[in-house]
């Protein structure tokens, strides 16, 4: 099973790093279909709502819903899309319940194929202060995204299967 690998070395980063077995135009469907995003994203037991307008300047709208019905918004605007390649984009902080904790994160998410037919996907956020990264990574956001990982994975999985 593929590890995701978690480095810390720069104070205001956190970089992600999975390979999945699974071709690259399928990770990154995934990632940017709303409807398949809704199936992986979040931790164990979340559900979610998500609308995406995948352009620069657009939104990225998610409604991360908990096992007991809390609702989480949590909203992005794109500033950068390659399309199968790249995705930049900036948490809008109104939109998350924390506030001023993760309101400044910048995510980069790349995707790279491998020699055997799968893929690397990376996750970089970059926030304002390390004090904001200690925060989120207080919150359990590690966990969060090893889990939001396994999900993707199944799901990868199981769209494999019925090709």
């Amino acid at each position: 099973m593929n590890e995701m690998n978690v480095d810390l070395t720069e104070p205001r980063e956190m970089v992600l790093t999975r390979v999945f077995d699974a071709p690259r135009d399928l990770v990154w469907r995934c990632w940017t279909d709303p409807r398949m995003f809704a199936q992986w994203w979040g931790p164990e037991g979340f559900t979610n709502r998500c609308e995406f307008d995948l352009r620069p300047g657009g939104r990225q709208s998610i409604v991360m819903i908990a096992p007991d019905g809390t609702e989480i918004p949590v909203g992005a605007r794109y500033v950068e899309i390659v399309e199968g390649e790249r995705i930049v984009g900036r948490l809008e902080g109104d939109s998350h319940p924390q506030g001023e904790v993760v309101s400044s994160i910048t995510m980069v998410v790349t995707f790279k194929d491998t020699a055997g037919g799968g893929t690397v996907l990376t996750v970089r956020q970059i926030f304002d202060t390390p004090a904001f990264r200690d925060a989120n990574m207080k919150m359990g956001a590690e966990a969060g995204w090893r889990q939001s990982f396994v999900k993707l994975d199944r799901l990868l999985t199981e769209i494999g299967m019925s090709m």
